[in-house]
């Protein structure tokens, strides 16, 4: 399934630009967590990102799945924007539960919708 969603982050113009590792309370099974940031590339129409990043955690309603949380970080185009940037609320997350069987095509669909 992560591969299918590395693939329609790639298919929406988005390149993976790193993956840390680091501590986090988002992930308290562990207390870590790996978020997989991307940037829009030249031919992507998320122009208005300034990055996405996304990470797994364990499905929040038990069972099988995963979820996929995913954190959309704006890019400043006027003073406004400078200043929720600078403040930190340019950034929005969503958190998608995924059952594990989705297609590549549907997780395009449901990461388009978010990050638009």
């Amino acid at each position: 399934m992560q591969r299918a969603v590395f693939e329609a982050m790639e298919q929406l113009g988005l390149a993976m630009i790193s993956a840390p590792l680091e501590l986090s309370r988002k992930n308290p099974a562990t207390g870590c967590l790996q978020e997989f940031e991307f940037k829009p590339t030249a031919g992507s129409h998320f122009k208005h990102l300034d990055e996405a990043e996304i990470a797994f955690l364990p499905p929040s309603r038990g069972g099988e799945g995963l979820d996929l949380l995913i954190q959309r970080d704006t890019r400043a185009t006027g003073l406004g924007s400078l200043l929720s940037e600078m403040a930190g609320t340019d950034e929005r997350f969503t958190r998608l539960p995924l059952e594990g069987n989705e297609t590549t095509e549907t997780l395009r669909q449901k990461l388009e919708s978010v990050l638009t």
